[in-house]
């Protein structure tokens, strides 16, 4: 199955919490199917939630449930393209990409890389959406802890 059938068998009806990541990943360790910003974000859902998931498609079922949906700024990987290509495939999903804002009109918003922050905001002001913006560090080169508990605070903010 493809990254954009499967993201969307995941789609809630409304979205409460919008988790806004840069592309999938070239690797295939997509979001929706395996990979290391699933397991943490995960782990923050079963402190928040006390409870065990016994493996990634009741989390992602849960995930959905709670009104989560993650979406990538550009459709395809930019993740190991040299930085100024990476940029500009960036810049030039923009509009797609607030399209899909607009349509989504999230209550929340959690960007997980601070490096995408910037090509978050500028999208959201081609919207009329105004509501909370959070940006994590990806868990990953020793962010892990963080991503988790900063996370744990606005799950425990916006879903409970």
């Amino acid at each position: 199955m493809d990254t954009e059938t499967l993201r969307k068998s995941y789609k809630p009806d409304q979205i409460k919490l919008l988790f806004i990541g840069e592309s999938p990943p070239q690797s295939g360790n997509f979001f929706y199917d395996k990979g290391s910003l699933t397991s943490f974000t995960l782990r923050a859902f079963e402190k928040v939630f006390d409870r065990v998931f016994s493996d990634t498609h009741s989390f992602l079922i849960f995930f959905r449930s709670s009104g989560c949906y993650l979406e990538d700024i550009c459709l395809e990987p930019v993740d190991k393209l040299p930085p100024k290509e990476r940029t500009m495939m960036l810049k030039d999903s923009i509009e797609y990409f607030s399209g899909r804002l607009k349509e989504y009109r999230p209550e929340a918003i959690v960007i997980v890389l601070k490096r995408i922050e910037s090509h978050v905001k500028t999208a959201l002001r081609k919207t009329e959406i105004s509501c909370p913006v959070y940006t994590l560090p990806f868990p990953g080169f020793g962010h892990q802890r963080n991503y988790i508990t900063k996370l744990c605070e606005i799950l425990q903010n916006h879903l409970q």
